[in-house]
């Protein structure tokens, strides 16, 4: 344990400070707790293996963050193709490109990533990345025939994806390519959204909603928008099964 005590001697402010335990221990719990109780402004903190192991784990996920921040400034970011399949023919006609990340000799899923992507300020960043690499996936190297890429609206209304995205179609066109639109409860302005579809149908470019059904914004976006396709939240595809 540490205690402390402080002395004011003028204008000197002295904190004076008494710890136990093991001695290959001591100096290192107390430097812990001295920056925590820094970092957090406190004027005395007592320490315990509870606060050690918050610490460990606050440290831990500072360095995956900064690791994770390393993976995406190397554009060590591709897109995952999932096979969206016809019902009738059971033919494979367009891929859904998830993101993943390059993480020393792992592949992190979203789960792993997205709140250090968020945190780290970094999200417009790799939506553009992965936006890159599909085009060049379908266009260039031919890895698939279509693509659906998830945006969200966040994403339309930044000016810069949306340039990128309008280069990218006037480089290559739209006609295999898919906006999926998620988290679609952020949309207020249709007029945003609206200019959005009609740019990307310009060049033939197609749009989806996501987990249309799930609040009634989504009928809202039928009167409002020209969406080509829907994807029906899960619950009523139960319904429909049952």
């Amino acid at each position: 344990k540490l205690t402390a005590n402080n002395l004011d001697i003028g204008e000197l402010e002295l904190v004076l400070g008494i710890a136990h335990g093991k001695k290959e221990y001591i100096l290192r719990n107390s430097e812990i707790a001295l920056n925590y109780a820094k970092k957090n402004n406190l004027k005395n903190i007592v320490y315990n293996q509870t606060l050690i192991e918050q610490l460990k784990n606050e440290l831990e996920k500072k360095v995956n963050f900064e690791k994770i921040k390393k993976s995406i400034e190397r554009e060590d970011v591709f897109p995952y193709y999932q096979t969206i399949v016809d019902n009738n023919t059971m033919e494979v006609f367009k891929y859904e490109a998830l993101a993943r990340i390059h993480y020393e000799d792992k592949i992190l899923t979203p789960y792993h990533f997205t709140e250090a992507v968020k945190q780290l300020g970094l999200s417009d960043t790799f939506t553009r990345i992965i936006i890159k690499k599909v085009f060049k996936d379908v266009y260039d190297y031919k890895k698939i025939n279509s693509a659906s890429i998830n945006i969200n609206i966040y994403d339309i209304k930044n000016k810069t994806t949306c340039d990128l995205i309008e280069q990218n179609l006037i480089e290559y066109g739209g006609e295999r390519i898919t906006f999926e639109v998620i988290e679609t409860t952020g949309i207020e302005d249709y007029s945003v959204m609206s200019n959005f579809v009609k740019m990307i149908k310009k060049y033939g470019a197609y749009i989806s909603i996501d987990d249309f059904g799930s609040g009634h914004s989504g009928y809202e976006h039928l009167i409002n928008l020209d969406v080509d396709y829907l994807k029906i939240d899960g619950k009523f595809i139960s319904i429909i099964k049952e």
